[in-house]
């Protein structure tokens, strides 16, 4: 499908969220990332995107199966099996430090009935498949190697802390992990659809490590990585508890019906720039959130160490992924 050729909703959201941006007092800003001369040219580029890349064939797939009652196990493994990249990466993934099974792994049956489970290869399986559709650079604070850490550890903090939580109904262990995988997805299509503008981007958000990430971007590009990877994902027909995560995981004040799954992101961005970087805005846990969630500074912490002493395990599995790209 694409946006412009058939009025696509996501093609008009993506470039209005542009063409609004001119309308705006201009900047007093004198920061040297404020780049609003490239306003004009990004508008006129976005415009002649007519078409986003497409869900992979394994991906459309995978949420067809998501859906199926009767969906298990041995249901997914044959289907990873028919993509042998991702089975080589389920496999390898499986068998790491991270997961730390000791047993001999020796087919993608193993991989998913023995070790990750159902729920977890699903997530991981649909999260790569996403992620693999958007290859570009490697480096850099927005880059693959960058945003395939954030993405691993987001998701094991966001399964963490809502281990803890009080909240009911407790948001689903696997879409989070899900979420927390692809919630920053619109750098990778950003990098995907317009390289050079991804560049500065990429070289801004170095410049200024201090700077809030979502006001680099609007000052550079006029819109944020969250509207670009929520037009994609909504295009792919991911869950809506995904599309809340990725569109609102820098907005502390929503309220909408996903709001904690958007409340463990917000947190576990905020956890995750105190000792790991990433792209949080926070310097302290938002209180409200934490409150809403039933959770404590003590139950953030206890998040925090668990994720810590996967540090090598996390490293390992964003080793495979950038070496594959190459």
């Amino acid at each position: 499908m694409t946006w412009a050729g058939r009025g696509d909703r996501n093609h008009h959201f993506l470039v209005s969220s542009v063409l609004a941006v001119t309308e705006l007092e201009d900047s007093k800003s004198t920061m040297s990332w404020s780049l609003n001369s490239l306003l004009p040219d990004l508008n006129r580029r976005l415009s002649q995107v007519t078409e986003l890349p497409p869900l992979p064939e394994v991906a459309h797939g995978l949420l067809k199966l998501k859906q199926d009652p009767g969906a298990d196990a041995r249901k997914l493994a044959a289907l990873i099996e028919l993509d042998p990249s991702m089975a080589s990466q389920i496999m390898k993934y499986a068998g790491s430090a991270f997961f730390g099974y000791r047993g001999k792994i020796e087919s993608i049956q193993d991989a998913v009935g023995r070790v990750l489970g159902f729920e977890k290869a699903m997530h991981i399986a649909l999260g790569l498949a996403a992620g693999k559709a958007l290859s570009h650079s490697r480096e850099g604070p927005l880059g693959l190697r960058a945003f395939w850490t954030h993405a691993f550890k987001s998701a094991h903090l966001m399964q963490a802390l809502a281990r803890s939580t009080s909240t009911q109904p407790r948001p689903s262990l696997g879409l989070l992990y899900l979420a927390g995988l692809v919630h920053d997805i619109g750098f990778l299509l950003l990098g995907y659809l317009l390289e050079p503008e991804f560049n500065i981007l990429n070289r801004a958000v170095e410049e200024n490590p201090d700077a809030p990430i979502t006001q680099i971007e609007v000052e550079t590009l006029g819109l944020t990585h969250a509207e670009l990877g929520v037009g994609l994902l909504r295009q792919w027909k991911m869950p809506q508890e995904v599309l809340a995560v990725v569109l609102n995981h820098h907005n502390v004040y929503y309220q909408g019906e996903w709001a904690n799954y958007v409340r463990l992101a917000i947190l576990a961005d905020t956890l995750l720039k105190k000792e790991h970087g990433g792209d949080g805005e926070l310097d302290a846990l938002p209180a409200n959130i934490l409150i809403a969630l039933g959770l404590t500074d003590d139950d953030a912490n206890e998040a925090l160490a668990s994720l810590n002493e996967q540090q090598e395990g996390i490293d390992g599995l964003v080793a495979q992924i950038v070496q594959s790209e190459r």
